[in-house]
């Protein structure tokens, strides 16, 4: 998601603060290599640029016929796609999407299709905390590509609230519309059976024309209607995403022991474990572990707001924006870490969990849990009082689900 000479994921980033705060520095420092048994070949690890961060993919035990230039040139070009495909700076997929005519049809692609239809998961799950169509709300802020100087007036909220809300979204699946099964894992394979009539590089593309053949193989899948004039931002899960697009191809390949790292998001396999350092929430800076966590064939996301806030009133306020009220929410929760099997659904839930409260959070992904039958475990760290340039000085709230100390290493 590019664009020259500017992070082209400043909506992520400052939008939910890069998660990665919690994580890529720690992924040098605290994630260890556990298990790694009998060696086809010393560990490699493959490093590149992707959605305005970088990536990292640790890899043990490759066997000697898989050729890592040739990998690495596999998931460049899996990352370029998906990038672009999610941009909100480039005239790509969701730029089409985005100024498609309201109430009009949209055929979209299995990768849009299967990001859209989790985060249709998110928002109800969430209660609406969770909500990829404010993306005016998120350019009237500055957040976006417009580059929007300034505060808002509240007029131009109410405008753009009343454009968004997932409500205003139509999706159809093949065969039918989200919940029309009834059954996730069953819709998710629907989705997924698209891939196989497409290549990577013959997706929809907002460069060719409707009836280009790549367009049109893509026709017996998905599509959209929007019945307002919304604007997607799809940053806060999009990432995760890719990590599980990667993961899938590092799997399909017959590779099993791998960490596949975007921005923060990381992703494990099955064939070994790592250890996960989950960062303290200092507002000066200041970077220092909290806690381990071990990870086997699994996603760790993590969300915080004490790289990007700002003080009113003695009040901290977070720059991720309350999809209720349009502006940003004051901050009771500092860092959101969610672990579980999907790294798109894990990216999007810690997201959310930075605007609810503990208790909230806890029924989200139990809600989540009812619809997916996949489990989900959260560790939030919520501050006391802040003493200004002292940040030794704040006692840490921890809440945590009750599965998370089975793979806790340390506190």
């Amino acid at each position: 998601m590019r664009k020259p000479e500017r992070d082209s994921y400043l909506s992520q980033r400052q939008f939910r603060s890069w998660n990665s705060g919690a994580l890529t520095f720690l992924v040098s420092l605290a994630v260890l290599a556990l298990g790694f048994g009998c060696k086809a070949r010393e560990s490699v690890t493959l490093q590149g640029s992707t959605m305005g961060t970088s990536y990292s993919i640790k890899l043990r035990n490759l066997p000697p016929e898989q050729d890592a230039a040739e990998l690495k040139k596999a998931i460049d070009e899996l990352l370029h796609e998906t990038d672009y495909r999610f941009s909100s700076w480039q005239q790509d997929e969701l730029y089409k999407v985005n100024n498609h005519p309201v109430g009009s049809e949209l055929q979209i692609s299995p990768d849009f299709c299967l990001v859209l239809y989790k985060s249709q998961l998110v928002w109800k799950s969430s209660e609406g905390e969770f909500d990829p169509t404010i993306g005016d709300l998120i350019n009237l802020w500055g957040f976006g590509p417009e580059e929007n100087q300034g505060k808002p007036g509240d007029a131009q909220i109410k405008a753009a609230l009343a454009q968004a809300g997932f409500q205003n979204l139509k999706l159809s699946l093949p065969g039918g519309g989200p919940g029309s099964t009834g059954e996730y894992q069953k819709e998710i394979q629907s989705i997924s059976d698209l891939y196989s009539l497409t290549s990577v590089n013959s997706l929809p593309n907002a460069s060719q024309p409707e009836d280009s053949p790549s367009n049109q193989d893509a026709k017996a899948g998905c599509s959209l209607i929007r019945s307002t004039d919304l604007n997607l931002n799809l940053s806060a899960i999009a990432k995760g995403h890719g990590v599980d697009r990667v993961a899938q191809l590092l799997r399909k390949k017959g590779l099993q022991d791998f960490m596949v790292e975007i921005g923060g998001e990381i992703k494990t396999g099955p064939g070994g474990a790592f250890r996960i350092g989950i960062e303290r929430p200092n507002y000066d800076g200041t970077r220092s572990l909290y806690t381990v966590l071990e990870s086997r064939n699994n996603c760790i996301a993590t969300s915080g707001n004490y790289r990007n806030f700002f003080e009113k009133d003695g009040k901290i306020y977070s720059h991720i924006l309350d999809p209720n009220t349009g502006r940003p929410g004051l901050s009771r929760i500092q860092s959101a870490t969610v672990v579980g099997p999907d790294c798109a659904l894990a990216d999007a839930l810690a997201t959310a969990a930075m605007i609810l409260d503990p208790e909230s959070s806890a029924r989200m992904l139990n809600a989540i849990h009812e619809s997916t039958g996949e489990k989900y475990e959260f560790l939030i760290l919520e501050s006391g009082e802040l003493i200004q340039g002292d940040t030794e000085n704040f006692k840490i709230e921890e809440y945590t689900s009750s599965g998370l100390s089975d793979i806790r290493i340390q506190k």
